[in-house]
């Protein structure tokens, strides 16, 4: 037995009585882990329970952020809003891998990129410098750190 679903006379799409069975597959399909995502905090939700939206990063998907209701942390994902953060928590995946959901944010952090720092050109493998110095002075030399 199915639905049928018309617009103007023509028939767009048939849902079928195994509906019910499918939405359970595929939003209780995926996986769950400790870490965190970057992306573009482009929407905050105080109504209820607080919540952000970055976009992010890899996937370019919205990915809904549950954040702590204290009066720091409404402040905090404000003073971010329209910035890359890195937002670290319980993250939900769908079964592709995209991210779904963050809960029990724990921390939130500008992750704006330092355009003032070098970047890497093509074949530019610093090897023997970096064996000669250090990594660590290396970097503070490329960088004009002493």
């Amino acid at each position: 037995m199915s639905i049928a679903v018309s617009v103007d006379g023509q028939q767009t799409a048939a849902i079928r009585s195994d509906i019910g069975e499918q939405v359970d597959r595929i939003l209780t399909a995926g996986y769950h882990n400790l870490g965190s995502l970057e992306g573009t905090l482009e929407v905050i939700n105080v109504h209820g329970a607080p919540t952000i939206t970055i976009w992010e990063r890899v996937s370019g998907s919205p990915v809904r952020c549950h954040i702590p209701r204290e009066r720091a942390w409404i402040e905090l994902v404000k003073s971010l809003l329209e910035k890359r953060v890195r937002v670290a928590g319980h993250i939900r995946y769908f079964a592709n891998g995209a991210p779904r959901s963050v809960s029990d944010v724990s921390d939130i952090e500008d992750a704006t990129q330092n355009l003032g720092l070098p970047k890497a050109a093509f074949g530019s493998i610093p090897d023997a410098q970096v064996r000669e110095l250090g990594a660590a002075k290396w970097l503070n030399a490329i960088r004009g750190e002493a």
